[in-house]
């Protein structure tokens, strides 16, 4: 569970620990790195303290960056890439307040300590991140760590919300019931038919209450109106049970995905898809470089293959075929 008395808290502590330990480490090895074991090694400039006194400086401003950025969030532990954005975020302010406080107190800390003490400290913090990360996939690949979901909306949308956080594992949302329009079925498909059906969606926050859910997710509002999904992002409060929200569009890369809320209302604004650019050639270039490895590496085992392919059976080695491409137009694959 994702409460004080789940396997959240629990983590949060093994990951702090584990920062705390990575960031001192680092500091220690910077120091050493740079000046020898000598910890009264002097920083230059007026009234500046000592080298140890700036280390520990530096690591407690770090592990309090890594804390406000909110890198041991527990809804971004195990998947996407939040997590490891907010580490090298945190990292970078550290050594940005750094700087300025070098500025502003003409104390020169020497630039080899902190170029060294920089990208070696995020990189471990990274690495470290990394493998507990894997760690968490290990344990939710086995049914662990999952956090209690309720599923509430349309019949359809609903179903489509359970295939895809069960296809999702590592994502940490274990289903726990859901609760339906009144004018539905009742009941859900055959692949999915042993999640219960909890009831109508005005009853969804009993029904969590009883099966222990930690999060309501509401998985379309075609089944309320939007003053009634308001009301019940309200009643929740007290509950200790949070509300998700799953956006009608999906598949949509987040870099063209920006949040504005207008009375209350967030609304999502989705930049239309470019395929011009630096980055399109960019990637375009990566994708020929690659192909052209690949070709490369596999053209000997290819060659033997087509020749058995030859030898027997009939019709051509490549398959051919008509297709639709860029622009509609027809292309021979």
């Amino acid at each position: 569970m994702y409460g004080p008395g789940g396997w959240s808290g629990k983590y949060q502590r093994r990951l702090a620990l584990s920062d705390a330990f990575v960031v001192t480490l680092v500091m220690v090895l910077a120091q050493a790195a740079r000046f020898g074991w000598n910890p009264e090694a002097p920083v230059t400039g007026p009234s500046a303290p000592p080298y140890w006194f700036v280390s520990l400086g530096i690591a407690v401003l770090w592990l309090i960056n890594l804390t406000l950025m909110r890198s041991r969030e527990p809804r971004i532990l195990g998947h996407g890439p939040q997590e490891f954005q907010r580490v090298v975020s945190a990292s970078w302010y550290t050594f940005a307040l750094i700087a300025i406080v070098g500025f502003l107190t003409q104390w020169q800390i020497s630039r080899g300590y902190l170029l060294f003490a920089l990208p070696v400290g995020t990189f471990a913090l990274l690495v470290y991140r990394a493998a507990w990360r894997a760690w968490i996939h290990a344990q939710r690949d086995g049914g662990e760590l999952q956090a209690q979901v309720l599923v509430v909306g349309p019949w359809s949308t609903s179903e489509q919300m359970i295939r895809r956080l069960r296809r999702s594992r590592r994502a940490g949302y274990n289903v726990v019931g859901v609760c339906l329009p009144p004018t539905s079925l009742g009941e859900l498909s055959e692949d999915i038919a042993d999640v219960p059906v909890l009831g109508a969606i005005s009853n969804a926050i009993g029904a969590a209450q009883r099966v222990g859910a930690e999060y309501i997710l509401l998985s379309g509002n075609d089944a309320m109106s939007l003053s009634e999904a308001r009301r019940l992002g309200w009643a929740l409060e007290g509950t200790g049970i949070g509300l998700i929200v799953a956006p009608a569009m999906v598949d949509i890369a987040g870099p063209r995905v920006l949040m504005s809320p207008v009375e209350g209302l967030p609304l999502l604004h989705v930049d239309p898809a470019e395929f011009t650019g630096s980055k399109y050639l960019l990637k375009s270039l990566a994708d020929r470089v690659t192909a052209a490895l690949l070709l490369a590496t596999l053209g000997v085992p290819m060659l033997v293959v087509a020749l058995l392919v030859k030898v027997t059976s009939s019709g051509p080695v490549l398959f051919r075929q008509i297709r639709i491409g860029r622009a509609g137009e027809q292309f021979r694959m």
